[in-house]
């Protein structure tokens, strides 16, 4: 008799049916009574550990995607601060984003194990968007009277693709920059030989309006712009210059958009000290729509080449040869919101900017609340590697009223990254040596193996003194034996052997 008979299907369809009862009831009392934290995931076909959040990541350090926190009140996040602090109060989509889950969690939890928590007992959430699956959130649910702990990982998955623009733009429409100025001849010839550089790439056709207050570099300012007029054979150009007063940036962008000669429906309002490439431009002029969207870049700031290229042991290389991203060369600033590409309709629909207000410094930042209260206008943010703010020393006696402590803090910001402030502060505080840190793995292998041959040169000559020494006291012991010179005084030095022994 065989010691194994096979079943027919259906008997194994009814085996495997109950097996899965069992497990499912076994399953169920171990919820009930287990005291363990455990691991769920709410949708059935995923009850693994495989599921398409946790396969999707490669968890490796450089690839890995981590979460964000959030405690209930504040989100703990791995990407860059618009509050340029290390926690932020929640945006008002997202806050409301983690009610929602938190209120599943609470109900499901409910349903599978009757246990009722509040929102007070579910205030640790964990959250990361991963990109082509969703966005996956981890919520730990403890109430105190209770032994336990329970976490229930949701996955918001992706819907399906939709288109909801569609432009076309003519890269033969011109760019008209609006561009205040007062002073600064260094900073604006700069500001035009990159423009020269920019134009000669033919990306996209651009016009320049500059709007000039009236100071002792008015002429200077004024010559080099008719001399970069006269070299850019493409450039249209608009010198529009006004009475000596007070700087006012919002004064001039207001003149150079309402009195521009320039043809050219989109604007980009810019300053001396900002530079771009030619794909920014095209950013700039595809990015607005008429009527719907604005465009307020980000743009990285330098910090001071002065000082971190010296921490390197480099020469610091030309302005134009600094337009690079990196931890050391400079920083997103979040908070600004000077730099704006919008059509010309579109500001004046706006209203511009207050005109009344002096200086600089929160003009951007009211234009910015002014656009977005109306409704219809849509507002692009983000961050552009075609757009750089050189550093110069800042100077926080134009700033407008009130705006002291953000140019202070912004003045100490620009100087370097807090690493590279470490070590300046560690070379110049405790005369620190600073070459194993900053230069490279073969300088550094060189610079040790040329330490390590200097001590064994010197370790060999203190030896060969040593030795010279001990011959030197042995031919005396020898001549005293024989009576024919005294002994050496203890007192007198020998100064053969003291010269050999600092060699």
């Amino acid at each position: 008799m065989p010691l194994y008979r096979r079943r027919s299907p259906k008997n194994s369809c009814v085996a495997t049916l109950s097996v899965l009862v069992f497990v499912t009831f076994f399953t169920g009392m171990v919820y009930l009574t287990s005291t363990r934290w455990r691991h769920y995931i709410s949708t059935p076909e995923y009850a693994t550990w495989g599921d398409r959040a946790s396969t999707a990541v490669t968890h490796t350090i450089n690839d890995h995607i981590y979460f964000s926190s959030f405690d209930g009140q504040s989100v703990y996040t791995n990407r860059g601060m618009t509050g340029g602090c290390n926690k932020r109060a929640p945006h008002s989509l997202e806050y409301e984003m983690l009610r929602k889950v938190r209120l599943e969690v609470i109900m499901f939890l409910a349903t599978k194990g009757g246990n009722f928590y509040t929102k007070d007992n579910c205030r640790h959430i964990r959250y990361r968007d991963v990109p082509g699956v969703g966005v996956e959130v981890d919520v730990v649910c403890r109430r105190p009277e209770l032994t336990l702990a329970e976490r229930v990982t949701v996955l918001y998955p992706l819907q399906a693709s939709l288109v909801t623009l569609h432009t076309q733009v003519a890269t033969t429409e011109r760019i008209n920059i609006i561009m205040p100025l007062k002073g600064r001849p260094e900073i604006f010839k700069l500001f035009l030989n990159n423009l020269q550089k920019v134009i000669a790439s033919g990306n996209v056709k651009v016009g320049l309006t500059v709007v000039c207050f009236f100071d002792k570099y008015t002429e200077d300012n004024r010559l080099a712009f008719l001399e970069a007029a006269k070299n850019m054979t493409d450039l249209q150009t608009h010198f529009i210059e006004l009475p000596q007063q007070s700087f006012s940036r919002s004064k001039a962008l207001n003149v150079g958009v309402e009195q521009s000669e320039i043809e050219g429906e989109v604007v980009f309002l810019c300053d001396v000290d900002v530079l771009f490439t030619s794909d920014f431009l095209l950013r700039c002029l595809t990015m607005p729509v008429q009527n719907h969207q604005v465009f307020f870049p980000i743009v990285f700031s330098q910090y001071n080449p002065e000082l971190v290229f010296s921490l390197f042991g480099k020469k610091v290389p030309p302005p134009l040869d600094t337009l690079f991203i990196d931890d050391h060369s400079g920083f997103w600033r979040l908070w600004g919101h000077g730099m704006v590409c919008l059509y010309k309709s579109d500001f004046l629909k706006i209203s511009g900017l207050n005109s009344a207000r002096n200086g600089w410094g929160g003009e951007d930042l009211k234009f910015l609340e002014k656009t977005s209260k109306m409704k219809y206008y849509k507002i692009i943010r983000s961050l552009d590697y075609g757009l750089f703010h050189i550093y110069h020393p800042k100077d926080c006696k134009d700033v407008g009223q009130g705006m002291m402590w953000s140019c202070k803090s912004l003045q100490a910001m620009s100087e370097a990254s807090n690493v590279d402030f470490g070590l300046w502060f560690f070379r110049k505080g405790y005369n620190s040596s600073l070459w194993g840190i900053l230069k490279t793995e073969e300088e550094w292998e060189r610079k040790v193996s040329d330490e390590w041959d200097r001590k064994v040169d010197v370790e060999w000559e203190r030896n060969a003194a040593d030795e010279q020494e001990r011959e030197v006291d042995g031919k005396l012991e020898e001549v005293q034996e024989e009576d024919i010179i005294p002994a050496p005084s203890r007192a007198q030095p020998n100064l053969n052997t003291h010269l050999c022994s600092v060699t």
